[in-house]
């Protein structure tokens, strides 16, 4: 009884969250960072299949590291980005197609990172990184 009297104080009487609206403190009118996440991912992500390329090319190590730190700040970047995503939503993630899309690219990243620290094989991520800019892109660019 206690609870249902909280819950009618805090969503309405006809329960369920409150519609989002343009002035909601989370909604990518009132804050930028949705699209600086964004941003950030796309740039980490070229920068880390740029790398990963020149690696595969000359073979020189200090390009497939910084192909591994672009790709941990991609990542880092990414999860924000989805962060974000679910609480403009106010649910989770992958509720529609496009969030799963977002998070299928960003698990697909987690998995190669944890293969390329444990195998030291970072010649696979110059085919693996447009994979992850492709879901990424396309969850991303495709919103209405």
């Amino acid at each position: 009884m206690g609870w249902a009297i909280l819950n009618d104080c805090r969503f309405g009487a006809a329960g369920g969250a409150p519609p989002v609206s343009g002035n909601h403190p989370h909604s990518a009118r009132n804050n930028p960072m949705p699209h600086f996440f964004l941003f950030l991912t796309i740039v980490a992500y070229v920068f880390s299949l740029g790398s990963y390329s020149r690696y595969l090319r000359a073979g020189k190590e200090i390009s497939g590291r910084l192909g591994t730190v672009f790709l941990v700040l991609g990542l880092v970047a990414h999860y924000f980005a989805l962060l974000e995503r679910a609480r403009g939503s106010h649910t989770v993630p992958y509720h529609d197609l496009n969030g799963s899309l977002s998070l299928f690219g960003w698990l697909l990243a987690l998995t190669y990172l944890g293969l390329e620290l444990f195998h030291r094989q970072r010649s696979v991520g110059a085919f693996v990184m447009p994979f992850v800019l492709a879901f990424f892109l396309a969850a991303n660019l495709t919103e209405g």
